[in-house]
């Protein structure tokens, strides 16, 4: 059973419970250890917000078919693939409430794993391929997605970082599987550049509003808004928007300890610096304005009846 944030949304729950099937059923058999934590995470608590997205564009144009469905299973096993690299470089110890990749095996197995989720992907696209249309989505996305990756390694424990580097980093790393999705939504024969422009840059500009709020929600010292560790960016070196809005390099570096070793106190001095600043003000206006940019692409795309439906999927993700 999928995530029961969609209990209110059926038509998508059950859609994306046969998106959970083929990620479970397509599966090439593998070794039997590996094999049956690739499924663990796939039955696991993960929202699958993104096939979402793909079934809500491809129900609101009126083409939602099976191949759509091959098309939003590539794209999550897309972002597991991502997600089990993410925690071999961020030595996560949990993903999805359960012990994360590496740690069940080691670095290596885990690397692997994660490469053959990619090379999983790749195979569910294929299926989902509409004819006239030679590849869907944007045909370098997973060089987009690595790229942003590697800019946010490179940018690690860099006090330098911009918020321009951070939003074109946030753009690879997150905004691009949104993209990706919700112009897989939109996929049939004689459908227009136009349209597939419009749905990739819906979803550019909804990945990066998500993004903006996880980061909010990483200086938010209520572990049950999202269920996540509190703070963990900072005590990784990642800079993200509501550091990098709250005054010069001067400004917020000074209230980074020099050995990066991290206390309560130094946590709570720093969220007062965050909040007397106005840098989570700021976070969420900019927010905003990516919804904003969003929502302006969904009316260029939709009848306001379809559009009803996109902004009650918002209330669940915002």
């Amino acid at each position: 059973m999928v995530h029961h944030i969609w209990d209110s949304h059926p038509t998508i729950k059950e859609q994306l419970n046969k998106v959970q099937s083929i990620m479970l059923n397509e599966l090439t058999p593998t070794h039997p250890d590996v094999l049956a934590t690739v499924k663990s995470y796939i039955l696991s608590s993960g929202k699958f917000i993104r096939a979402a997205l793909c079934i809500l564009f491809a129900e609101q144009s009126g083409h939602l078919n099976e191949k759509t469905l091959y098309r939003a299973a590539s794209i999550e096993i897309l972002h597991l693939a991502t997600l089990i690299h993410d925690d071999v470089i961020d030595r996560s110890d949990t993903r999805r409430n359960l012990p994360s990749f590496h740690q069940q095996f080691d670095n290596r197995i885990a690397i692997y794993a994660g490469d053959y989720l990619l090379a999983y992907s790749a195979r569910l696209a294929k299926k989902g391929y509409v004819d006239g249309i030679e590849s869907f989505g944007n045909d370098r996305i997973l060089e987009l997605v690595l790229s942003g990756e590697l800019r946010q390694l490179m940018h690690q424990y860099d006090k330098t970082i911009t918020l321009t580097q951070y939003l074109k980093q946030i753009r690879g790393k997150t905004a691009q599987l949104f993209g990706l999705a919700t112009q897989a939504g939109v996929l049939y024969e004689g459908v227009t550049p136009s349209t597939l422009r419009n749905a990739y840059q819906a979803g550019i500009a909804l990945g990066m509003a998500f993004q903006l709020h996880d980061d909010l929600i990483d200086y938010s010292w209520d572990k049950n808004v999202s269920g996540k560790p509190r703070f963990q960016d900072i005590q990784n070196g990642i800079y993200t928007a509501p550091v990098l809005y709250s005054g010069s390099y001067e400004e917020w570096s000074r209230y980074v300890p020099e050995n990066n070793e991290w206390s309560i106190e130094n946590l709570t001095i720093l969220l007062h610096h965050l909040e007397s600043s106005g840098a989570l003000l700021k976070t969420r206006a900019l927010m905003e304005k990516y919804l904003a940019r969003f929502n302006k692409r969904v009316h260029q795309l939709f009848d306001d009846r379809a559009t009803d439906s996109v902004q009650r999927l918002l209330k669940q993700l915002f």
